[in-house]
């Protein structure tokens, strides 16, 4: 469930990433067609290389630096998915520990318990054995004569 939960969160931050991507390159494409128009329009074709150069160039790095982002954002979103999962493991490790302890708590606490039974019974039985001897008159005697 939670690992479903993880993938899901991942894929969604990977695709938004591309989806970004896509947007800045269109954004790009859209740039450098208004540049070429203006350009057509420029008598200054040195200049009007020069500014298509120059935005071109900002544009690519943005795309970049978006790019980058994006891939540092979704190494981040993993990693913390991947500690999540691993702490999850490790606290469904300790509570198996807690539980497997108590069992066998439990079961000591059992066998303590019907040991000082068996004791308490045995005991009772020897002290009923033990009184209940024919004293020196030859009559029996429980507990006291």
């Amino acid at each position: 469930m939670v690992s479903t939960v993880l993938n899901c969160a991942a894929n969604t931050v990977a695709i938004q990433g591309v989806m970004m991507s896509q947007e800045s390159a269109l954004l790009v494409a859209k740039v450098t067609k208004e540049i070429y128009a203006w350009k057509k329009k420029n008598d200054d074709e040195t200049y009007g290389d020069k500014v298509i150069n120059d935005v071109v160039q900002v544009v690519v790095k943005v795309v970049v630096v978006v790019v980058v982002v994006v891939v540092v954002v979704v190494v981040v979103v993993v990693v913390v998915a991947v500690a999540a999962v691993e702490a999850v493991v490790v606290l469904v490790v300790l509570v198996e520990v807690v539980i497997v302890a108590v069992a066998v708590v439990a079961v000591v606490v059992v066998i303590v318990v019907r040991v000082v039974l068996v004791v308490i019974v045995v005991a009772v039985v020897v002290v009923i054995v033990v009184e209940s001897r024919p004293s020196k008159s030859g009559r029996r005697c429980y507990i006291q004569c």
